[in-house]
């Protein structure tokens, strides 16, 4: 056993402390990070389907299609509703604005009686995905 002073002793009990305070933040931290990810995960709850990863609406009621994902909401009160269906993926044309046309014939026109011409929108993204949305009012059980 070496001999040292007491000065000595104090430096290296300094140097232990401040390495176990420093070990304890840094755990203390990683800690907060990863609480921080689950919550984070419990607040956005996402849904897959097909090709689409969302997050589901709030307060809607969620029906499960072979072919689809749809979401709807009714006020009671004022008779108003939302519908949200997520249809599958399909091959394309080549041409989004015929792909539009025919899936709105398809799965629109055929079921709700919708404006044959809705009003769309067309967009690009970061990745050059195009596309185009519409939206038309429909009759839906004489609403």
């Amino acid at each position: 056993m070496r001999d040292v002073g007491i000065d000595v002793l104090i430096v290296d009990l300094t140097r232990l402390v401040k390495k176990q305070i420093m070990n304890k933040t840094v755990l203390i931290i990683v800690n907060f990070l990863f609480s921080l990810g689950l919550m984070q995960n419990s607040f956005c709850q996402y849904e897959t389907f097909d090709i689409v990863k969302y997050t589901p609406p709030k307060d809607f009621k969620k029906i499960l299609k072979p072919e689809a994902v749809i979401y709807s909401i009714v006020d009671e009160k004022t008779g108003k509703f939302c519908l949200i269906a997520l249809y599958g993926s399909t091959v394309s044309s080549g041409n989004v604005e015929k792909d539009f046309k025919d899936k709105w014939k398809q799965l629109v026109l055929s079921r709700y009686g919708a404006d044959q011409n809705p009003k769309t929108e067309n967009a690009t993204n970061a990745d050059g995905w195009k596309t185009v949305t519409g939206a038309s009012l429909v009759n839906q059980d004489s609403i």
